[in-house]
């Protein structure tokens, strides 16, 4: 039962980033339309992240056979759930990527 309450944690904290991601690039976009440096920055931003699912997908595959006991058994639900955990990493590290990057672009 505590996996569950982690796992709904995790998806709602994905969902968060993933919005929190989205609204950034809108506000940031309108804000900054003209501006080269400004969307360079989110161009590397977005760049940045782009790495996060193959990295995840390397540790993922190195670290089931610790995780994951015999018999365990992957149901569309599984992988839906770990596929919204990681577009919520890939947000993110996003939104971090993108606060370094505008911070080092006004500088």
């Amino acid at each position: 039962m505590l996996s569950q309450k982690i796992l709904l944690v995790l998806v709602i904290i994905s969902f968060i980033a993933f919005l929190g991601v989205l609204v950034w690039r809108i506000v940031y976009t309108s804000k900054n339309k003209g501006d080269e440096k400004s969307l360079n920055a989110l161009t590397k931003a977005m760049a940045l992240s782009s790495y996060t699912p193959f990295g995840l997908m390397i540790f993922w595959t190195a670290a089931a056979s610790f995780i994951f006991k015999d018999g365990t058994v992957f149901t569309m639900n599984n992988i839906g759930t770990f596929t919204m955990i990681l577009i919520g990493i890939q947000s993110a590290i996003e939104l971090f990527a993108g606060y370094y990057y505008t911070k080092a672009a006004k500088n």
